[in-house]
């Protein structure tokens, strides 16, 4: 009898923790957590003005039964969603009176916890606030940690964005890849019908652009490479791109000849189109290709002269075409190539008048003047 009392304790202990653990998901919370968690899936993939109604009904639900938990964590998430829609002042006004309540309790549920820490490091964050943000991201972060089923993986996506943007703020790239490439992994890992396609390829790009700042150029390959693996087709060619100019400062140019000859296959803006028939040129130059490399970098030229690269730009373009016509025993002087590169060129057009648009002077190629 003694046993069987002492079971009896543990059992109500355990539901007691239990139930300042999670969110109350049945009985009559069924529909306000139904509601919960279809709130969830409309505002990860991007529906804003959904999900903030979305969450607005399931806090309605869950205060109408009494349940203050789940009530606080729908207003949490329903000024998450407003701070995505650039209204913090609303956002604010959603969540004050959630964030008394919870003051308010002597127990806390920890999914609560989690969500309303969120909300407030996300709108500390978006004043820069970081210390602030710090705090509560990381206490968001620990509760999800030593309960991941407490909270969802779309929680768990919307935690790791905002900790990769704090630590960019803070100047931590390395740190901030971290959370992103967790980021990315998270979101490719939810089902095909709920993965958000416009955000998974935006943090592709923002951490193909710190794989630059923070890796080596042989890693950044290797990581541009397993990125491409999941990528959306729409983002081959700029990833093609990337990899291979990744390959290219690493000077293992058979790897970035072949990256960088698929990425012409797909639409790149001409800035990028221009860098990579540059570096395709600088390659095909290497293994004495020179008619190759003069078609390659003339085409490059032609592009950034059309759109006004920088000075410098053209200047090594240039630089480089002349470097092609001596190894090809062409005569004539760079002015000659600039000339042949673009079209519709006036009749009395000048070298010095077009570094006059630039506000430029002159330089010599110190090896040969004739350049």
């Amino acid at each position: 009898m003694k046993i069987y009392f002492i079971c009896i304790i543990f059992l109500v202990l355990f539901l007691n923790n239990n139930l300042y653990a999670q969110l109350s998901s049945s009985g009559k919370n069924k529909a306000a957590y139904t509601t919960f968690k279809n709130a969830e899936k409309k505002f990860f993939r991007g529906n804003l003005r959904g999900g903030e109604a979305t969450f607005e009904r399931s806090a309605n639900r869950y205060e109408n039964n009494g349940d203050v938990n789940g009530y606080i964590a729908a207003k949490a998430m329903e000024a998450i969603v407003l701070l995505n829609k650039d209204k913090p002042k609303e956002a604010f006004r959603a969540f004050r009176r959630a964030e008394e309540l919870y003051d308010e309790q002597n127990n806390h549920n920890e999914a609560t916890r989690a969500y309303l820490r969120l909300c407030l490091g996300k709108y500390h964050l978006y004043y820069n606030e970081q210390k602030e943000a710090t705090e509560f991201l990381k206490e968001a972060e620990k509760v999800a940690d030593k309960n991941p089923d407490y909270v969802s993986p779309i929680f768990n996506i919307e935690l790791q964005q905002s900790m990769g943007e704090l630590y960019l703020k803070k100047g931590d790239k390395q740190t901030a890849l971290d959370f992103f490439e967790e980021l990315i992994d998270a979101s490719n890992d939810m089902p095909d019908d709920e993965k958000n396609a416009e955000l998974l390829n935006k943090y592709q790009n923002i951490t193909a652009e710190l794989y630059d700042d923070v890796l080596g150029p042989d890693e950044s390959a290797v990581r541009y490479s397993e990125m491409l693996a999941n990528a959306d087709s729409s983002e081959h060619g700029e990833l093609r791109l990337k990899t291979g100019r990744s390959y290219y400062k690493y000077t293992e140019y058979e790897s970035a000849y072949a990256h960088l000859e698929k990425a012409l296959e797909y639409e790149l803006t001409p800035e990028k189109e221009a860098e990579t028939k540059s570096m395709l040129a600088t390659i095909a130059m290497s293994i004495n290709d020179y008619e190759d490399a003069l078609e390659k970098n003339g085409e490059a030229l032609a592009l950034q002269i059309e759109i006004g690269a920088p000075a410098r730009i053209i200047y090594d373009g240039l630089i480089k075409q002349g470097e092609i016509c001596k190894s090809l025993d062409i005569t004539g002087k760079s002015v000659y190539w600039y000339k042949k590169t673009i079209t519709n060129i006036a009749d009395d057009w000048t070298l010095d008048k077009e570094l006059e648009l630039y506000e430029l002077e002159p330089i010599e190629h110190l090896k040969n003047p004739e350049l």
